[in-house]
């Protein structure tokens, strides 16, 4: 399996970089960094092409600039979503209250495989059976927690969770 470096580069994204820095504008790195909660050494990585932003950064970053999350990623001028599938993007299968393309961003695929064995195991364990689209809403809740709190998750989080979509 590639890894999450290899799969997303700034050639995946081009023109992130510049973006970024319009975005930080004005302030210095460390400025910025604190104010997205991360180092200047992180943003340096950023702005030089070395690193790809993982999707929650992606999110504060664009939000700081007042700009859409596709704007960051693609530099839509207008800061919409283009009418035109984007190569990472796919129309919704035909499901109830999915009716829009939806859009693939950087995943950490250790996470989400863990995530997914979580889930799977206490399903088992409960002997309890979800249709694929409430499955896939848990995986997805659970991935944004981690994403936005970094925190380990635990069967009784999944647990949580899987009340929420059931």
């Amino acid at each position: 399996m590639m890894s999450r470096k290899k799969l997303l580069s700034h050639e995946t994204f081009p023109g992130l970089a510049d973006r970024i820095r319009e975005v930080r504008g004005n302030l210095t790195q460390e400025k910025f960094g604190n104010v997205l909660g991360i180092s200047k050494a992180q943003v340096s990585k950023y702005e030089s092409r070395k690193a790809v932003p993982p999707s929650a950064t992606i999110d504060k970053i664009a939000s700081t600039g007042n700009r859409t999350r596709e704007w960051l990623l693609w530099g839509n001028l207008k800061g919409e979503v283009k009418e035109s599938v984007h190569p990472f993007q796919t129309p919704a299968p035909e499901t109830p209250g999915i009716n829009a393309p939806y859009l693939f961003a950087a995943v950490d695929t250790a996470v989400l495989a863990q995530i997914i064995a979580g889930v799977e195991g206490l399903l088992l364990k409960k002997k309890k059976i979800l249709n694929p689209v409430r499955k896939a809403h848990l995986i997805s809740l659970l991935y944004d927690r981690f994403q936005e709190t970094g925190q380990p998750f635990d069967a009784a989080t999944i647990e949580e969770f899987l009340r929420l979509v059931s």
